[in-house]
């Protein structure tokens, strides 16, 4: 739910970006005002969805993963929750089974990654396109263009730094 909450704000922010840059101040001051705030609004709430996603929610899930490929493995329950289906080899003896889990876990993750590469691409161009159309129209004010850039990929700095400080501390 975070990560979907996480692209929902992307969108929010990249279609209040492209609006900030296009509604001109002298003309709607009360618009302009209420699109600059709300592109502030979301760019700070995508920010702080962001980091609790990359330094809260995907650790422990990440320690769930771990937990249930090894109740899997050795058949010795580690949690409350585990998964069915989910790994469907035979195998008998826990290196073996093991190893049909890791070739499983390879083959699921090349398969999400190929659908998931299709669908990324296609918002990044998207997103790409309207970008430079609104960086090409004349009337734009550069320190706009620069402002709203800064803010949309700092995001992206500030997180892999505070990622690296949190992975050190753990």
């Amino acid at each position: 739910m975070a990560d979907h909450c996480v692209d929902i704000l992307f969108y929010i922010s990249g279609a209040l970006s492209l609006l900030a840059l296009l509604v001109e101040q002298k003309s709607y001051p009360s618009i302009y005002s209420w699109v600059q705030i709300s592109f502030a609004i979301s760019v700070v709430a995508l920010f702080a969805v962001s980091v609790a996603v990359h330094l809260y929610f995907s650790p422990r899930a990440q320690a769930r993963r771990y937990q249930d490929f090894l109740v899997h493995a050795f058949g010795k329950p580690l949690n409350y929750q585990q998964t069915t289906g989910y790994y469907n080899n035979s195998a008998t003896a826990p290196s073996r089974r093991i190893a049909a889990q890791v070739l499983e876990n390879s083959f699921y993750s090349a398969d999400t990654l190929s659908q998931m590469a299709i669908i990324e691409r296609i918002k990044i161009a998207v997103y790409l396109c309207l970008w430079i159309v609104v960086v090409v129209n004349r009337s734009t004010d550069l320190a706009a263009i620069a402002i709203a850039a800064q803010i949309l990929f700092s995001e992206q700095v500030l997180l892999r730094i505070l990622q690296r400080n949190c992975a050190t501390n753990v």
